[in-house]
C-alpha cells in the first residue's frame, strides 16, 4: 500500500489516484488496515458499539502458546467496555477500519469514557 501525504490545514489525504477527505477527528486514511487508534465501526450494534484500537500486539510479541491466530488487539467501545480480540474476531464483529483517530481525540474519548463510567458507578451505588 502506498504512503499517504497529509495536508493538515485542509485535512485531506492525497494519494496518487486522488484526494481522500478526512473527518475532522482523523489524521490518516487506513483503507482497512488495522493499527493503533483505528476507529472501528460495529457490524451489529446489539453485540458491541463502535470501538477504538488502543493497543496492538503483533504475533511475534505474543507468548508462544498464543501464536497462530494473528495479532491481538485491545479495543475500547464507546460505552467503555474493554475487549481483547484476534484478527478473526475483529473481522467478525467490526467493519474494516477507514480512519485513524488523532491522538488528541483519543485522549478526549478515553477521558469521556472514564468520566462516564465513574458517573454510572455512582448512580448504581446511589440506587442500592
Amino acid at each position: 500500500m502506498e504512503e499517504a501525504v497529509i495536508d493538515v490545514e485542509r485535512e485531506r489525504c492525497m494519494f496518487s489516484e486522488g484526494e481522500v477527505y478526512l473527518p475532522s477527528w482523523a489524521d490518516k486514511a487506513l483503507n482497512g488496515k488495522v493499527e493503533l487508534y483505528a476507529q472501528l465501526s460495529t457490524k451489529d450494534g446489539r453485540k458491541f458499539g463502535n470501538a477504538l484500537v488502543v493497543r496492538v500486539y503483533t504475533e511475534d510479541q505474543l507468548p508462544s502458546f498464543l501464536r497462530g491466530n494473528g495479532s491481538i488487539y485491545e479495543v475500547v467501545t464507546d460505552f467503555g467496555h474493554f475487549l481483547r480480540l484476534n484478527d478473526e474476531e475483529l473481522e467478525e464483529d467490526f467493519h474494516p477500519p477507514q480512519y485513524r483517530m488523532k491522538k488528541l481525540q483519543v485522549k478526549l474519548r478515553l477521558e469521556y469514557i472514564r468520566n462516564y463510567a465513574n458517573i454510572e458507578r455512582g448512580v448504581v451505588n446511589a440506587l442500592r
